[in-house]
Formats: structure tokens, C-alpha cells, sequence
């Protein structure tokens, strides 16, 4: 599964900006559906290059580096400068 810059997501995101939001959401949960299930099935979407003890886990991740500061992790970090998002 492709997650940045995602067919259904770029389609919920313009069904939002032109103010259909129940078909913004219905597109959103068939995206998260979608990657939920490749979760399930091992898929690793984590964009971080570390072997850490915290991958693939980015709530916890983002969570420790606000509480100690930095705010993003350097992943996330090079993810905003590439433009990805």
C-alpha cells in the first residue's frame, strides 16, 4: 500500500475542500481500512531508518521527542522538508 500521496486520500481530501464531507470521511475510513489491513498483514510503513525499540509505533515516537523538545522525530522531520506532505 502507497501511503503518501494516496489516490482515495487525495480524493477524500478534495471532497472536503469542496465541502462533501460525508464522502471526505467515507474515503478516509476506506484508506485507514486499507492500511489497517496491511498492517495486519506485516506491511512496515514506518519512515524511520533507526532500529529502534519505538518503530513503527509514531504516536509513542513523536509523543517522547515533544516531551524532550525536539518535537519531530528526524523522520518526520525530512518527510516535511522533502515536500511530501
Amino acid at each position: 500500500m502507497k501511503i503518501d500521496n494516496n489516490s482515495v486520500e487525495m480524493e477524500a481530501m478534495a471532497a472536503f475542500l469542496r465541502g462533501d464531507g460525508g464522502e471526505g470521511h467515507r474515503l478516509q475510513d476506506k484508506f485507514l481500512a486499507e492500511f489497517h489491513e496491511s498492517l495486519k498483514q506485516g506491511e512496515d510503513f514506518c519512515s524511520c531508518t533507526e532500529a529502534c525499540k519505538h518503530h513503527g509505533h509514531c504516536v509513542d515516537c513523536v509523543t517522547i521527542h515533544r516531551g524532550h523538545g525536539d518535537h519531530l522525530p528526524d523522520c518526520l522531520k525530512l518527510i516535511l522538508q522533502r515536500g511530501d506532505i
